[in-house]
């Protein structure tokens, strides 16, 4: 049994993300790339990579301030958003609109990222894990479970010509942040976060008095420092990847043993 299983492994390895050269990372609103592995995008820009951003919803709920209105809220996090990426060395960012909260027609939100997927053709395809057993907030849930359906419709012509598309993709790898089952971990060097750190400072609707954002950007710190000690490194992000062989019907798939980044 165990020389199967390493078979298998051979034949369809865990996926090394940051080896690619194009990535499209997909996000519910705007700064949770950079919450979860916005060093990762840091490292990858320094590398010469080309990374694209695709955010699905406006954020207009993202505030507890109701003297804020939803359409400035809107505006101001769009704004947030292509601030920080220009940091990040982000090469352009992809703005759905979908309104914040989940209260979408997700089949709609599934066409439109596979046809965003089509477009920019990315060899790397990053969303949150909606697999995530704590996960609660409905744009979480519904971005990570309809980008995977997407990443999966994207590569076959007749589903794409079906929702009016004539292109395709056909990405390498799936991989999900924010997720309780790491399989890869990516070094990421001081530098990467403190530029991650900077990109994160744009996001000032998010960060509001008297914590102005410590509190997350203490987290941020301790997630990366607990990531590198759990892969050997000083400072890592953690992904669940799956290469294409991994994305139907192969349960080792589901082996979540951790490996070294390089």
């Amino acid at each position: 049994m165990l020389l199967n299983r390493l078979l298998i492994k051979a034949v369809a390895p865990t996926p090394k993300i940051e080896k690619y050269k194009r990535y499209l990372f997909i996000a519910p609103h705007p700064d949770d790339i950079e919450i979860a592995v916005g060093g990762t995008v840091a490292r990858l820009a320094r590398e010469g990579r080309e990374v694209y951003f695709l955010v699905c919803t406006d954020g207009r709920f993202g505030t507890e301030d109701e003297n804020v209105s939803p359409e400035s809220l809107v505006a101001a996090r769009r704004e947030e958003q292509l601030a920080s990426a220009r940091i990040l060395g982000v090469k352009d960012v992809v703005f759905l609109n979908y309104e914040d909260g989940g209260m979408y027609d997700e089949l709609e939100l599934r066409k439109d990222i596979a046809r965003t997927i089509a477009r920019i053709k990315p060899e790397v395809v990053v969303c949150p894990d909606h697999k995530l057993y704590s996960e609660c907030h409905p744009d979480h849930l519904a971005v990570g479970e309809n980008a995977s359906k997407a990443y999966f419709m994207c590569s076959n012509v007749n589903m794409m010509k079906s929702i009016g598309s004539d292109e395709i993709a056909k990405p390498d790898v799936l991989a999900f942040y924010f997720t309780g089952k790491p399989n890869r971990y990516v070094k990421i060097t001081k530098k990467d976060f403190e530029k991650n750190k900077r990109a994160y400072a744009c996001f000032v609707s998010q960060c509001p008095p008297p914590d102005n954002g410590k509190s997350l950007m203490l987290y941020m710190r301790l997630k990366i420092r607990l990531n590198g000690m759990r892969s050997g490194h000083i400072r890592a992000d953690a992904f669940r990847t799956m290469h294409n062989m991994h994305i139907h019907c192969c349960a080792e798939a589901e082996d979540t043993a951790a490996k070294r980044p390089l």
